[in-house]
């Protein structure tokens, strides 16, 4: 079907008549959008180039937008983010000017996504809290509780707790109103982990201890699990359970490299280390401690990699504007 349509759009007559235009640029947004659905984005890629010079070419910025965010999305899923941004933000740009407020606003959120990836907090903040104070009156529900708890974690990874608790909290009426248990559970388990931050334990344990029992009856693999399990490793820790508090651990870091989460991963590592070196396990505390370290050495080489590709990318933006 799709190569069909697809002949049939290049046997169109070139007549540049507006009827001829609007049925081939309808057929290769569709193709696009179908690539898009079944995942094959070499192809997303190559339909998005076409669409992008099809629309440029009859001044349809509508269909010119929709390529953009298309050409990104194809590229961000490559982790070329050095060419997914410019995309992104020419989209954003557009569709400001034509008042496609919806899509501008999905364009603000998946640049601070890009921009979260390049642990360029402050960028990525500025942008879900635009979103949030300026596009709130068309966000879905499900869209909001994750701008709120993005923002929650952005500022969690910036020492900012109390920040961090106040979107969180804000997250979790919404989860709450949308009766969503995997997002209740998963909120509960980032509030839990805030407020041991902040040596707010009373309320850390009944958080922990909310999120616990309504993972019980979700699947194994339900988002903040890992985190959780570490929560509760660290509050036995705190409450001299060493011995619960080294299962919890345990079980946490293995969670956490099944999920491929590395900050909880390196969070684990140095817990147990602690615990370890409680109980006067020195040659376990020593090893969980080496691998802390090198895990943190990682995580920072990677923090920097992405420091200096966010740097070019901002060069590059400045270059085209000139």
């Amino acid at each position: 079907m799709v190569n069909e349509a697809w002949h049939l759009c290049q046997t169109l007559p070139v007549s540049h008549t507006a009827e001829c235009d609007e049925v081939c640029l309808t057929l290769i947004l569709r193709i696009t959008q179908l690539h898009l659905k079944v995942q094959d984005y070499k192809k997303l890629e190559e339909f998005a180039e076409i669409l992008l010079e099809f629309s440029r070419k009859v001044n349809d910025t509508e269909r010119e937008i929709s390529a953009l965010i298309h050409l990104a999305i194809a590229r961000g899923v490559a982790s070329d983010y050095k060419t997914a941004m410019p995309y992104f933000i020419e989209a954003l740009e557009k569709s400001q000017a034509m008042g496609l407020r919806y899509i501008a606003a999905n364009c603000l959120i998946n640049i601070g996504n890009i921009y979260a990836n390049f642990f360029n907090y402050e960028e990525a903040l500025e942008r879900y809290n635009r979103v949030l104070n300026e596009y709130a009156d068309i966000l879905s529900a499900e869209t909001e509780v994750t701008i709120n708890v993005n923002t929650g974690n952005l500022y969690y990874a910036s020492e900012q707790f109390s920040l961090s608790l106040d979107f969180l909290i804000r997250a979790s009426r919404l989860a709450e109103k949308l009766k969503s248990t995997p997002w209740v559970a998963y909120i509960y388990a980032l509030k839990s982990r805030t407020l041991l931050a902040m040596n707010r334990n009373e309320s850390a344990v009944a958080d922990a201890h909310k999120a616990a029992e309504l993972m019980r009856n979700l699947n194994i693999s339900t988002r903040g699990r890992q985190i959780n399990l570490l929560n509760l490793a660290q509050i036995d820790f705190q409450t001299a359970d060493t011995e619960g508090a080294t299962q919890r651990a345990l079980r946490g870091i293995a969670m956490a490299r099944r999920v491929h989460d590395d900050t909880s991963e390196v969070r684990g590592f140095k817990l147990l280390a602690d615990i370890y070196k409680q109980q006067k396990h020195y040659k376990k505390a020593l090893r969980c401690q080496t691998i802390y370290a090198e895990k943190q050495a990682d995580y920072l080489k990677t923090q920097r990699n992405m420091h200096t590709l966010d740097l070019e990318i901002r060069y590059a933006l400045r270059e085209k504007t000139k």
